[in-house]
């Protein structure tokens, strides 16, 4: 290999990082502002995916979101509101969809365990895991089949949610979830009395 076949080697295998770097130093201050907006599409199919299993939830349970709040939170549901979202998740959506979706999941668990101890006549002998409430909340006819699985969807998103790195999701998408949560939590309300 001559000396012009090495440059024109090396020239060839330079040239689009070289184009790269370049195009980076000329545009940096453009391409900063544009970071957060690149975060979020490197999660849009995350939050597709999570309207999808929403929507399915939804679906699987007869509900359809949005829907909106009709009630002020009481001491029994603080974050659970009858027929929507109270303004404390709302908010909080607002500020870090996460956190909301967390602060739901546990007015909810705590509502199940609650159902539980109502239908079973006391506390349990053992705490059990959330999937087995939803299991002996199905078989004491509180919750019907299809919003058992729509639970376990829920509870598999809000995982996701929970321990995902860097999950991204929007207030709208945050505030579908926590009105499906509560319409289902309302029907064992019902179911309870």
């Amino acid at each position: 290999m001559d000396w012009k076949s090495f440059t024109a080697a090396v020239v060839e295998d330079v040239a689009w990082p070289l184009a790269v770097v370049t195009i980076l130093l000329l545009f940096r201050v453009e391409l900063l502002k544009l970071i957060p907006q690149l975060q979020k599409l490197k999660f849009k199919d995350l939050e597709l995916e999570f309207a999808k299993q929403l929507s399915a939830a939804a679906a699987e349970a007869g509900l359809s979101p949005p829907l909106s709040a009709e009630e002020e939170p009481t001491e029994d549901r603080p974050m659970l509101r009858r027929g929507g979202v109270d303004h404390y998740v709302e908010a909080l959506a607002a500020v870090s969809p996460r956190a909301a979706i967390l602060e739901s999941w546990v007015a909810f668990e705590v509502l199940a365990q609650r159902a539980l101890e109502k239908m079973v006549g006391g506390p349990t002998p053992r705490p059990l895991q959330i999937s087995e409430v939803f299991d002996l909340l199905r078989k004491g006819n509180v919750i019907s089949t299809a919003e058992q699985r729509a639970l376990e969807r829920l509870r598999e998103l809000r995982n996701h949610v929970v321990h995902g790195p860097d999950v991204m999701l929007t207030r709208e998408r945050t505030i579908e979830y926590v009105t499906v949560l509560n319409k289902i939590a309302d029907r064992i309300r019902d179911a309870i009395g």
